[in-house]
């Protein structure tokens, strides 16, 4: 429901890792969002296509605007806290500025600096 689109959830069996799959919408950062994707290998050699951090630090303020989960909050700092620098702030704080939610990156922002 949070995520204004339909997800798939795929579980593997005999473990406890669950793969969730999110349809693309007709929403503009979501669009953006998929065209950015990155290529990484996993392990074994197992290729697959993700969000960058970028874009993941964004969806999850957006949904964080409007759902209030904690664990999105607590993802953005870990990203924040993993990518560091390293991070393209300016497309963050554009997309953010078009969601309205500046205010909770510059708390993310200062929390993660910490």
């Amino acid at each position: 429901m949070v995520t204004a689109t339909r997800k798939e959830i795929i579980k593997v069996a005999g473990t406890m890792f669950e793969i969730e799959v999110f349809h693309l919408s007709d929403d503009e950062f979501d669009r953006m969002r998929f065209s950015r994707k990155i290529k990484v290998e996993l392990f074994n050699g197992m290729i697959t296509w993700v969000a960058t951090a970028e874009d993941v630090i964004v969806q999850k303020l957006r949904w964080l605007k409007t759902a209030a989960r904690s664990k999105d909050y607590d993802d953005v700092i870990n990203v924040m806290k993993r990518k560091g620098e390293r991070l393209d702030f300016e497309y963050i704080t554009q997309w953010c500025n078009q969601h309205g939610t500046l205010e909770i990156l510059a708390i993310a922002r200062a929390e993660a600096s910490t």
